[in-house]
């Protein structure tokens, strides 16, 4: 008896690990830091990079296959300079666009997307400081998933969003900690 356990125990295939099943609604909440390049915006006194903060990510949306997520994502990064009066001002770059999410393996996804780009100075901003600039906004990132549940996943991704606007280019670069619910 113990020899035909064996044998039907030896034949056995090892358990695979649980593969996540992500349907419906999905969404998606950030937090990290960055930076800000600028191109050719002389009112922003011309090119340069500043680091800062990236507090606001949210994605909403659903996915259509266990794989793939459509995906509304706002996503910004910002940090502090000195406005036209000489005082502290927030710099800002957002995007606001329709992402396509795809998870290529269990742990990692890559997204990215078009919609609507904004930059310009936020709180402490004076009113000789330059005015908002809105553009085409572009976005990409890729990502990390280091713990997951049934529903959830906590994530680590690097992600690059892009201004492109009549008088200049900005592009953030961010590190992101990020949760998912799906």
């Amino acid at each position: 008896l113990l020899s035909i356990s064996l044998l039907l125990g030896h034949g056995a295939e090892p358990a695979l690990a649980k593969s996540p099943k992500r349907s419906g609604f999905t969404m998606e909440l950030g937090l990290g830091f960055g930076g800000i390049e600028i191109t050719r915006f002389g009112e922003f006194t011309g090119e340069r990079t500043d680091i800062g903060f990236e507090p606001h990510a949210l994605s909403l949306g659903g996915f259509i296959t266990n794989d793939v997520a459509i995906l509304f994502r706002w996503k910004s990064t910002y940090h502090f300079i000195t406005n036209s009066e000489g005082e502290s001002a927030q710099q800002f770059l957002g995007t606001f666009a329709c992402h396509i999410q795809w998870w290529f393996a269990d742990e990692f996804f890559v997204a990215g997307g078009l919609g609507l780009a904004a930059f310009g100075l936020g709180f402490g901003a004076a009113e000789s400081d330059p005015s908002w600039a809105v553009g085409l906004g572009t976005a990409a990132r890729i990502g990390y998933a280091f713990y997951r549940t049934d529903h959830h996943a906590f994530k680590l991704s690097v992600e690059a969003i892009g201004g492109f606007f009549g008088r200049g280019m900005a592009f953030g670069q961010t590190f992101n900690l990020e949760w998912q619910y799906y």
